[in-house]
């Protein structure tokens, strides 16, 4: 039998337990405007990829989390996600408004895409979002 004494990723562990808790987190949040918030762990390519739903004490320490992210004026990419095998970071999307949240945010280690149509670029110093 072959072992290896490499350490899991970080990032791995955290996609491996939202695999066993997503089927135990609610339905999805939903606010008086019945806005919804799920996130989608981008992992795999050509596989589906593990999603799962924000209650709303989440929702609010995202928008939390998003004001106190920094602009970034001239990002030099047209995304944030990497052109990799692997993982991709995460995708965040509501449905309906949902105050300080995009309707998308995409996330991957410091650096945050947001879109309501036209993308903005946004830094997390302490990478917090991600966490």
């Amino acid at each position: 039998m072959r072992t290896s004494s490499r350490a899991t990723p970080a990032w791995l562990s955290v996609v491996l337990c939202l695999g066993l808790v997503a089927p135990a987190i609610p339905a999805l949040a939903q606010d008086d405007q019945g806005a919804q918030a799920k996130v989608t762990v981008l992992l795999y390519s050509g596989r589906p990829n593990p999603s799962f739903t924000l209650d709303d004490a989440a929702v609010r320490r995202l928008a939390e989390l998003l004001a106190a992210a920094t602009p970034v004026q001239d990002y030099e990419r047209d995304s944030v996600m990497p052109s990799i095998l692997g993982y991709n970071g995460l995708v965040v999307e509501t449905r309906g408004e949902r105050a300080g949240l995009p309707r998308r945010l995409v996330v991957y280690h410091n650096d945050l895409e947001a879109g309501d149509g036209e993308k903005r670029f946004l830094r997390d110093e302490q990478g917090a979002i991600e966490e």
